[in-house]
């Protein structure tokens, strides 16, 4: 990227108000690189056009939704309005078909959460949706390696989602584990070969993906017209001893709220 396309970016960013050197930097990794963003050192002044999103998305058993339950705690001591959009469930299981499983939750939360936004009621709240359009990704990558779905059929979909849904989400709370932790916190061996998922193969590249998943997160918005919008992107080890991962999750909260409150209260 150019001086003058990087400058022609921040020129687009209509959300945000005049930004330091320094914040101009973080979002244009954001936006471009999918780097990780460093949420406490952004003051963001300008209020959103709408209410913020916060996806929580991430590797089976990696306490995905005790993450979201401590959010709205937190948010309710606080006195912050807030609005948890449920996991989306498929009126089928993933062994009839993997790939049809993750393509109707991802479109089942992007349904949800287009109803929530656009709703009158809506106001002001913050919003947490458990397993959004972003936590289907790695899944359907890991069905192409698999060649259970053609790469391009994956790429597709992938673009759907963000080109339409994507837009709503401003951030993006990614939970990871080893395989082995996750296999263990589900009660099963590590060696233990059954489960379309839970198997130390699949958990494995599972795990790369995710790993990878804010540099596909930037380069899907990129490739559609998201690419001028900023999302901020926060990665959390719950393989973590439980003191450190407690306060990481909750140093993750606070800058997350910070930069939400700033901006819609």
């Amino acid at each position: 990227m150019t001086v003058e396309q990087e400058k022609a970016l921040i020129a687009t960013i209509d959300r945000l108000p005049k930004l330091s050197p320094e914040q101009e930097k973080a979002l244009i990794k954001v936006c471009i690189q999918g780097q990780v963003l460093p949420l406490s050192e952004l003051n963001i002044g300008q209020p959103f056009y709408r209410p913020p999103v916060i996806e929580i998305t991430g590797m089976p058993k990696t306490f995905k939704t005790s993450f979201l339950k401590t959010y709205a705690l937190f948010c309710a001591k606080k006195g912050i309005p807030v609005k948890v959009i449920p996991e989306p469930v498929a009126p089928f299981g993933r062994d009839q078909s993997p790939t049809a499983y993750n393509l109707v939750l991802a479109q089942r939360a992007a349904d949800l959460l287009l109803t929530e936004q656009l709703s009158e009621g809506n106001g002001t709240a913050l919003t947490l949706i458990d397993r959004g359009i972003y936590n289907e990704i790695p899944f359907l990558e890991v069905y192409a390696d698999e060649e259970e779905i053609d790469h391009e059929d994956a790429e597709i979909a992938s673009r759907y989602f963000t080109r339409f849904f994507g837009g709503f989400i401003d951030a993006v709370v990614i939970c990871k584990a080893s395989p082995q932790v996750s296999l263990s916190r589900e009660n099963l061996r590590a060696a233990n070969p059954d489960g379309r998922i839970m198997n130390i193969q699949t958990l494995g590249r599972l795990r790369s993906k995710f790993d990878d998943l804010p540099n596909r997160i930037a380069a899907l918005r990129n490739e559609t017209l998201l690419r001028n919008t900023p999302i901020l992107i926060a990665e959390l080890d719950s393989e973590q001893p439980a003191t450190l991962y407690k306060g990481n999750m909750m140093r993750t909260i606070g800058s997350l709220t910070k930069i939400c409150t700033s901006v819609i209260y």
